[in-house]
């Protein structure tokens, strides 16, 4: 099997990053894993052990004509991680999925919430503002919105690989057209195009679970530094963890959504946001016009 990583999908949360790799994987020259990240790179504890066990962890394997595209959605948050891609192969494409920033934000609240460790209201976000204005930690502030500003990640990106190996596509052209999306990609690893994916099978979507309980027992056991993680996939092999977690994950989702995000937070939102994207565009020359 070929031992680089070929290319790598390294953010951002709630964008689309999971149907994308899942979408890649049906292409039979390409192989990744089942879990929805690729942690090797941002956990310091599966990095010292080194790539093959991690390959072997993930249940990575196939030929050596095999492309190898891996997940994490944290890499574009983490420099050090950043800079073992880069070390493991500097000749990686990296791919960044970006999705308007208040519509971002409120999807990975309702993530928050759905795994039991947020239980304020959304509007809270104005609070979480105000005391990062004061120089004050807030978790919200950290989760939701710093999360959006696109430009800092991407620039950090920039300090490790050449521009025209971090690829920017928006969440919202892979909603409504992923073969724009896929096809550029395959073309970058010289595959052939594919006609259809299946896109009628919805990936991580986010609905209100029925135990907050059994949500803040699964969110904690997924942390990668969990000592009672490492204890089980020392017994059992990656990827049946893995199967085992979805099951129990699916078990505890409802079919219920969360309510849309008021109409007045988004308004004020889109305003904090409107200096961050203006300097994205400057930075990758991107249309946001379905952003306003």
């Amino acid at each position: 099997m070929n031992s680089l990583i070929d290319l790598m999908i390294v953010g951002t949360q709630k964008s689309g990053t999971t149907s994308l790799k899942n979408y890649l994987s049906e292409h039979p020259d390409i192989i990744t894993h089942p879990q929805e990240e690729f942690a090797y790179f941002t956990d310091d504890r599966s990095y010292e052990k080194g790539i093959d066990l991690a390959y072997r962890d993930y249940g990575i394997k196939g030929t050596k004509e095999q492309k190898i595209v891996t997940k994490n959605v944290t890499m574009m948050l983490k420099e050090e991680a950043v800079k073992r891609l880069c070390e493991h192969n500097p000749a990686c494409h990296l791919v960044v999925l970006l999705r308007e920033p208040v519509q971002r934000a409120y999807s990975s609240y309702t993530m928050a919430v759905s795994d039991g460790w947020m239980e304020k209201p959304f509007e809270a976000i104005f609070i979480a503002l105000e005391k990062h204005h004061r120089g004050e930690y807030d978790i919200m502030f950290n989760q939701f919105i710093r999360l959006g500003y696109y430009h800092e990640q991407i620039e950090m990106l920039y300090r490790y690989f050449p521009k025209e190996q971090v690829h920017v596509y928006l969440f919202e052209d892979l909603k409504n057209s992923p073969q724009n999306v896929i096809n550029p990609i395959l073309e970058l690893l010289y595959l052939e195009e594919v006609e259809s994916v299946n896109v009628n099978k919805v990936h991580n979507k986010t609905t209100q679970n029925r135990s907050r309980a059994l949500s803040k027992v699964i969110h904690w056991l997924k942390r990668e530094n969990n000592p009672l993680k490492q204890t089980i996939k020392k017994i059992l092999p990656g990827t049946l963890f893995t199967t085992l977690g979805q099951k129990v994950e699916a078990v505890n989702k409802s079919e219920v959504r969360f309510p849309k995000m008021e109409q007045s937070i988004a308004v004020e939102l889109k305003k904090h946001y409107q200096s961050h994207n203006e300097r994205l565009v400057e930075l990758t020359g991107l249309d946001l016009t379905s952003w306003e």
